[in-house]
């Protein structure tokens, strides 16, 4: 370790569990209840479960047309998240949670590097507690992925 990190200490493990509780009640409340919603939601489930089906993960088809619309990166998660669960009831909102908890990490981590634990702790929460974030990453867009 270089001088400019400092380790995870015990307490940051507390925070971590606390985050994640937090990201459990707010935004993976109801995962997996919910079939999914137009406009693009059942479109991007049915993209990936084309790709799963078809064997053909580098050119993403809506209907045999190839779509061309979005970067296929988000396809690529959801099929792939198709291919573990095999349920679109399940699968369709993994990638958005995680990058829910990637970005809530990340968030808390820089505090904790740039100030303190609790800096990082605030700003996660801060984060969460924005209606924009939850709506965002309870969805299955491409945006909360971004």
């Amino acid at each position: 370790m270089n001088g400019t990190t400092r380790p995870l200490e015990p307490l940051a493990v507390r925070d971590l569990l606390l985050l994640a509780i937090g990201l459990l009640v707010i935004v993976a409340a109801g995962y997996g209840l919910r079939d999914p919603w137009p406009a693009d939601e059942p479109r991007f489930a049915g993209l990936a479960r084309d790709m799963v089906a078809s064997g053909d993960w580098l050119f993403p088809r809506v209907g045999g047309d190839l779509y061309q619309d979005k970067p296929p990166l988000y396809f690529w998660l959801l099929a792939l998240s198709y291919s573990v669960f095999g349920s679109v009831r399940y699968s369709f909102l993994l990638p958005s949670l995680l990058a829910a908890s990637g970005t809530l990490f990340l968030l808390y981590d820089f505090g904790r590097r740039l100030v303190d634990r609790h800096t990082g702790l605030l700003a996660a929460f801060a984060t969460l507690s924005t209606l924009q974030f939850v709506l965002v990453m309870r969805g299955a867009q491409i945006d909360g992925v971004l």
